[in-house]
């Protein structure tokens, strides 16, 4: 979303990291050669937080519809549009359900959000916000309540 403007689709359907909350916009330094599982092991250290790409769509003119109800996928319309959608119901951002984060050896770990949290706090992120590059950790608790609790919380 960021540097590309030479299309205006009425919506954008984009896989967000529900690993990376939903408090802080933050993302991972753009890499051509990233490859998920050689960023780390766990696999859980790749793309962008749903705050990051709400804040992206934003600037472009779009606004948040939701996610799917397995908190991975983000679903974004044009503005123009979004006022024949906006009685229609609540938006809502769901945290991921699935856990899929693999250990050292490549098999299934089955952590849940906050052991998940743990593997990758070291790592670097980008503040989108305010484009400082920090470490993971040092941006505090990424998750409201609900979020932990696996509640979805309003788009």
């Amino acid at each position: 979303m960021g540097k590309l403007n030479c299309v205006n689709p009425s919506l954008i359907i984009c896989e967000f990291n529900p690993n990376f909350g939903d408090v802080y916009p933050r993302v991972i330094s753009y890499d051509p050669a990233f490859e998920r599982f050689k960023a780390h092991y766990s696999g859980m250290y790749y793309g962008a937080s749903i705050v990051a790409l709400k804040m992206l769509a934003e600037r472009k003119g779009y606004v948040l519809l939701g996610t799917n109800s397995n908190g991975v996928n983000a679903f974004f319309v044009r503005k123009d549009l979004f006022v024949c959608l906006k009685h229609f119901s609540k938006p809502k951002v769901y945290p991921a359900l699935h856990r899929d984060s693999r250990n050292e050896n490549g098999s299934f770990n089955y952590y849940g959000q906050l052991k998940k949290h743990n593997e990758i706090k070291h790592l670097p992120v980008v503040r989108v916000d305010t484009g400082e590059r920090v470490m993971f950790e040092s941006l505090h608790m990424p998750y409201s309540k609900a979020w932990l609790d696996g509640i979805p919380v309003p788009a």
